[in-house]
C-alpha cells in the first residue's frame, strides 16, 4: 500500500571516520488508521528536516516492512543519462565491429 509518512525523529550513527549518517523515524497511519513508527534501516550523510514528509509503500499485513519512494529521486533522474550512455557506447562498438 501506498501512503504518506511523517520523519519525527533521526537515529545518527558516527562511522570510524567521524562522518555522521542519519537514520530518519517515520510516522504512518497503516490503513487500518493504526499509527505506525518506524526506524529506517538506510541512512544518509544529511538529515531531511523534520516534519517533512515522504511517499512510501508497505506491506498491508507487515507494515512494519517498507520501501521509501521519496528517498530515490536522485538516482532516478539520473537513469535517463545512464541509458543514454549505455545506448551510444554500444552503437560505437557496432560501429566499430561493422567497420572492419
Amino acid at each position: 500500500m501506498k501512503t504518506r509518512a511523517t520523519i519525527i525523529d533521526y537515529k545518527i550513527e558516527v562511522d570510524l571516520d567521524g562522518v555522521k549518517y542519519y537514520y530518519p523515524v517515520l510516522e504512518f497511519k497503516d490503513k487500518t488508521g493504526k499509527r505506525i513508527v518506524v526506524d529506517t534501516e538506510i541512512g544518509k550523510n544529511y538529515q531531511y528536516e523534520t516534519g517533512k514528509q515522504l511517499e512510501i509503500y508497505y506491506l498491508p499485513h507487515a507494515p512494519y516492512q517498507f520501501y521509501i519512494l521519496s528517498s530515490v529521486p536522485g538516482e532516478v533522474y539520473l537513469l535517463p543519462f545512464g541509458v543514454i550512455a549505455i545506448s551510444l557506447i554500444i552503437y560505437a562498438i557496432i560501429k566499430t565491429i561493422s567497420s572492419l
